[in-house]
This record gives structure tokens, C-alpha cells and sequence, in this order.
């Protein structure tokens, strides 16, 4: 990584005895197990008659599940003269940028949109893959391939063919071009992604910490105008599909957020989901005051952290913490969401390869808790699913570990 997104050295981590290619090869070596486990209990389970015992979504038939099945008649939306959300059907839940894929994919997969969109996401990620790992050693273009083909979030979004797939891809982009320096489209980059979903947004924290003024403004208008522009775009009245866009988030709040449901339960690894999990079972979340007050208190909680520890850690540790809070701290987070993590994956991978030295504990214990995060993970208690908090509990633990240590694996390193 360049040394404009280096970090900033200071006082050392103790070593472990692994060097960047020995962690690597362990982390590879964890997913392929994990996944193989996955497959392997599942089809014991199907044999004995019990198939969703261990279910992971993964094994279950999900075209009824795939946006392009729950909003296909979104691709007519232009021709109809109305916007995506006033239309009847399944509340339309995406940004306005979102709503414009449907009929681009449409016309470019005819009566088969849905193997379209995954034709296209396929290769995007493999041009991803491309592009960041094009000047990294050969092991490493090999772990990313694993990492991608066999870690959860992918297949998962890859199956239901998932707009998650799209949105995530703006990021890679605006990761390889800060780690190249390349500030001012990076900041372009990350208002194309958060004009899918809001939550890159947060990466502007980097350019406000380093005084980049200019490319935080940037990053905000891009997503700012683009909305605009896509929402102006619709046929029919602005008021109205603007109208029809904040009903749609009401009505999403309504369900996922202030609802208990097992079945998203076990795929929703947002921090609040721990609570709906294991907290009272006989008061309901719209009445418990809960969820109201999470948001505000879990956004200024991290801001707290933020001036306290994360303003001043290195920029690898700080871009680790922000791609974990930007997808545990939101009230409702689902598996899909768990596609933006691969560029801070990638980020210490690439550092732990770059390391010629043994990799500092913090750094292991990072990639490691990634592990449990991007595996086929989803366990059974009276009748309730709940590897989406394994995930959370992991997540945490990497925003607290940063709190307290470098998570960069070629940080200046206490031997001994």
C-alpha cells in the first residue's frame, strides 16, 4: 500500500510467529472449512429428514427471493409514466440510483433479467478481483479467489441476485484508488456507492480526519446529485415519488426494524439484532422504547469513540473500523450488507502479504474474527436462527480491537 494510505506508525505490536503468506494460506484454509462443514452438516441433516435444521438460506430454492423476481415489474416503470414506488406490488425499498438498474438490466437481458444481473455482477467482481490483487504476488490473487467463490456473503447475494451485488462494487473502486492516492475520485467513487445504499458515507470520516475538505464535499455532492438527478428523472410528479421513496423506508422500518422475525433473524447481523434475539420476549419492540432510541445512542457511542480513538489510528485500522461499523451499527443489517467488508479483507490481507516480518497479533486477530463473519453460519434454540449474532458478536469485537490496538498487519512490530 502507498504511503499515502500508510499508517501512522507509533509505538509497536508484539509479533506472532506467522508471517504474511503463512496467514493468508490460514485464512484461506478456515473459509474452505467452514464452508465444507456447512455442506457437509447440511446434507447430513437433509439425509436424516431434518434439512433446515442447519440452514443457511444457502441450500434453500431463492429465486422467489431475488429482487428481480419481487420487483420485476420495476423494469416498466419509465414506460408506465409513474415511479417505481407508487406502483402496486412489494414496497419498492432501494435509493432512486437503485430503481434505474432494473430497467437497464431489462434491456439487456431481455426475458431473463435475473441471469443478467448475475452474468454481470459475476464479472464485475472478477474485474474486482483484477484490480486489486493485479500488482499483489501470486498467493495472494489465490486467497482473494477463495474468499470470493466460497465465503457466504457473495454466494448468498450471488444466489437471490441481490442489488447488494451492485452497490458493494463502488467501493472496491474507491478503496484502490485511495490506496493509490487518489483522493478527489475516491471521494466520487463513495458518492456513487452510498447513491445505492447510505451507509459508505460514512468512509468520509477519512478525508474529515486529514482535513480533505474538498473531497468530503465531493463524496456528498456526488451521492447528493445523483439521487436528485435519478429522483427527478421519474416519470411523474418529483413531490410524489419522493413522497412514495420515504413511505417505502416507512414501511421497511416497520417490518424489519420494529419486528421480531426468526427467519430474518438468523441472516441479520446488526447489533440491535442481538437484542431482539436474546432480550424480553413478551414486550413488543415498537413499545419497549428499544429500537427508538438505539440509532441515536449507538451513533453517538461510535462518535465517542471516534474523537476518543479512531480519529488518531492508522489509516488500515481506521478504514477496518469504518467498513465494520458501516454495516453492525445500522438498526437492521442483513447478509447482503456483509459484501462491503471484502475491500477492508482485502485491505489487510494485501498489508500482511506487503509485511516482510511477522504479522502483529492484532493484525491476526482481525483476520481471524473475519473468518466467523464470512461462513455459512446459522444455529437453531427453539426453533429461532441466530448465526446473524455470531456475526455481530465478531463484528464487535473488531470495532473494539480497534479501539485498542493497530489492526494493521505491517505496522512497526515488537519482536520477541
Amino acid at each position: 500500500m502507498s504511503q499515502a494510505v500508510g499508517p501512522d506508525r507509533g509505538a509497536g505490536e508484539a509479533a506472532t510467529g506467522l508471517d504474511g503468506p503463512r496467514l493468508a494460506a490460514l485464512f484461506a484454509f478456515l473459509l474452505l472449512a467452514f464452508f465444507a462443514c456447512a455442506h457437509l452438516f447440511h446434507g447430513l441433516h437433509a439425509l436424516a429428514g431434518d434439512p433446515d435444521r442447519l440452514s443457511t438460506f444457502l441450500f434453500s430454492p431463492a429465486v422467489r427471493y431475488s429482487d428481480f423476481t419481487i420487483y420485476a415489474d420495476r423494469a416498466d416503470f419509465p414506460w408506465l409514466g409513474t415511479d417505481p414506488y407508487t406502483m402496486r406490488g412489494w414496497p419498492f425499498v432501494y435509493f432512486p440510483v437503485a430503481a434505474w438498474v432494473f430497467p437497464a438490466i431489462a434491456a439487456i437481458g431481455g426475458a431473463h433479467p435475473l441471469l443478467a444481473f448475475q452474468a454481470l455482477a459475476g464479472l464485475g467482481y472478477l474485474v474486482a478481483i483484477g484490480l486489486a490483487a493485479r500488482r499483489a504476488p501470486r498467493p495472494l490473487r489465490l486467497v482473494l479467489a477463495v474468499l470470493i467463490v466460497t465465503s457466504y456473503p457473495f454466494l448468498f447475494a450471488f444466489d437471490r441476485a441481490n442489488l447488494e451485488l451492485l452497490a458493494a462494487l463502488p467501493l472496491w473502486v474507491a478503496t484502490a484508488l485511495l490506496v493509490a492516492g487518489q483522493d478527489l475520485a475516491a471521494a466520487a467513487a463513495l458518492g456513487l456507492a452510498a447513491s445505492f445504499k447510505f451507509y459508505p458515507l460514512i468512509f468520509v470520516l477519512d478525508f474529515v480526519r486529514r482535513g480533505r475538505w474538498r473531497e468530503a464535499m465531493v463524496a456528498v455532492g456526488t451521492f447528493a446529485a445523483l439521487t436528485g438527478a435519478a429522483l427527478v428523472a421519474m416519470p411523474g410528479p418529483t413531490a410524489v415519488a419522493g413522497d412514495g421513496f420515504l413511505r417505502s423506508l416507512g414501511f421497511f422500518s416497520k417490518r424489519y426494524v420494529f419486528s421480531r422475525r426468526p427467519d430474518e433473524l438468523a441472516v441479520d447481523h446488526a447489533l440491535l439484532s442481538i437484542y431482539k434475539a436474546f432480550g424480553p420476549q413478551a414486550v413488543a419492540l415498537a413499545e419497549s422504547g428499544v429500537v427508538t432510541h438505539y440509532l441515536p445512542v449507538a451513533a453517538v457511542a461510535f462518535g465517542a469513540f471516534w474523537l476518543a480513538a479512531f480519529r488518531r489510528a492508522s489509516r488500515v485500522t481506521h478504514f477496518v473500523v469504518c467498513s465494520v461499523a458501516a454495516v453492525v451499527l445500522p438498526p437492521v443489517s442483513f447478509d447482503y450488507t456483509l459484501l462491503n467488508l471484502y475491500p477492508a479483507v482485502w485491505l489487510l490481507l494485501s498489508r500482511a502479504m506487503a509485511n516482510p516480518r511477522p504479522v502483529s497479533r492484532a493484525g491476526v486477530a482481525a483476520l481471524l474474527l473475519f473468518v466467523p463473519v464470512l461462513v455459512p453460519l446459522a444455529y437453531r434454540l427453539d426453533g429461532w436462527g441466530f448465526g446473524g449474532q455470531v456475526k455481530a458478536v465478531a463484528l464487535l469485537g473488531l470495532l473494539l480491537l480497534g479501539a485498542a490496538r493497530d489492526l494493521d498487519p505491517a505496522a512497526e512490530l515488537i519482536l520477541g
